[in-house]
């Protein structure tokens, strides 16, 4: 009995079973010509369910779109279908909230005002969006080039401790000469005291030798009035350009002290290595002296003698003769002139004088006048200048 192309109205009903399908066979669909059209439908039918309930779809994605969080959760499902697709959606998009939910109240600080300080093309209220923008522009901007320095982040910044180490080592290997000149560790116009060893460093003068580490520094020789002259002299402070502050008394100019200026090229110099006191210098004292005067009493002797006229003695009688400081006997013989009569003498008298005494002291001269020293207690260096 043959079929005719009805679906209601058949005049006789023949089982799907007894039909086979004579289609192109369809692998996907597991339907195969030759099928009967009982399992054709049966394959349909499961298909067209599986596709509305997403079991039956297995969607694919490019790699480079999926994250790291969404690959996490398609590991769970060796051959993931759209209902397991959209089960790692909603799970993903559940953690982001409550990861936001969490951090809700720094969220919201997002759209508040900002401190544009120098970002260009935006002000404080503009949009999360436009700030961003903003910075990235800025960070282009200095990437490229900074004025006339084209200073390049990626080759002039480095985030990475080794090679910074190493930049700061190639560029002290290829700086030797500039990071070792005695100028860079030097005030200008400061005399510092030097204890080492200065040989071959300077020329004639005292001038430090070009093109070495020495350059532009200068012994404090007074060569040229460009240095102080310091050598065998130590530094003491200007009193010429005190300031409106008042000084100790003890230092102002006066006396002893002279106007101490410290003007470049006329430095004022005083003091001296040795002093010579003068009398009026040598502290008030006196010299004590003792005189001794001692005198012996001394006696008066006279005699009387009556000399005859023509006897060749002088011709007065009664002459006589005082003898004074004749210390002998009580009586001595005394002749006058050859024969005459002898005169017998008597002490008359004993007398003791007063005695004045003037003495006039003579100290003798001591001492050779020469001069002390007057160093205080010193050490030897050379005094070194950096003059720009």
């Amino acid at each position: 009995m043959s079929c005719s192309n009805c679906f209601n109205g058949c005049g006789q009903i023949t089982s799907d079973q007894c039909v086979k399908y004579t289609g192109l066979s369809i692998p996907a669909l597991g339907i195969t010509n030759g099928d009967p059209l009982s399992k054709v439908e049966e394959q349909l039918t499961t298909y067209l369910v599986s596709v509305l309930d997403g079991t039956g779809i297995y969607p694919t994605f490019d790699a480079e779109i999926i994250c790291p969080l969404i690959a996490d959760l398609l590991a769970e499902y060796p051959n993931p279908n759209l209902v397991d697709v959209l089960s790692v959606l909603i799970r993903a998009a559940c953690n982001l909230q409550a990861q936001i939910t969490v951090v809700a109240d720094k969220v919201n600080v997002i759209e508040a005002d900002y401190t544009v300080n120098c970002l260009a093309g935006v002000i404080a209220s503009s949009g999360t969006h436009d700030i961003l923008q903003a910075v990235i522009d800025n960070l282009c901007t200095l990437n490229t080039s900074v004025g006339a320095l084209a200073l390049n982040l990626a080759t002039n910044y480095s985030s990475n401790g080794a090679q910074l180490d190493a930049y700061i080592a190639n560029y002290l290997a290829t700086h030797t000469t500039s990071t070792t000149k005695m100028s860079n560790k030097m005030v200008p116009y400061v005399a510092y005291p030097f204890f080492g060893d200065l040989t071959g460093k300077f020329g004639a003068n005292g001038v430090g030798i070009i093109g070495t580490d020495w350059e532009n520094i200068y012994l404090c020789n007074g060569y040229n009035g460009l240095t102080p002259d310091m050598r065998g002299r130590m530094p003491i402070g200007d009193t010429d350009m005190m300031g409106s502050f008042p000084a100790d008394a003890a230092v102002l100019p006066g006396g002893f002290n002279p106007t101490y200026t410290a003007t470049p090229g006329s430095w004022t110099k005083s003091g001296a290595n040795s002093v010579t006191l003068t009398a009026a210098q040598v502290p008030n004292h006196t010299h004590s002296a003792t005189a001794t005067a001692s005198q012996v009493g001394h006696f008066h002797y006279e005699f009387n003698t009556d000399v005859p006229e023509g006897s060749g003695a002088p011709g007065v009688s009664g002459l006589n003769y005082a003898t004074a400081n004749l210390e002998v006997a009580d009586n001595l013989s005394y002749r006058i002139k050859g024969t005459f009569t002898v005169a017998t003498l008597g002490k008359t008298s004993t007398v003791t004088p007063a005695i004045t005494v003037d003495s006039v002291t003579v100290v003798a001269t001591a001492g050779g006048g020469g001069a002390h020293a007057n160093n205080q207690p010193a050490i030897a260096c050379y005094y070194i200048m950096y003059i720009p």
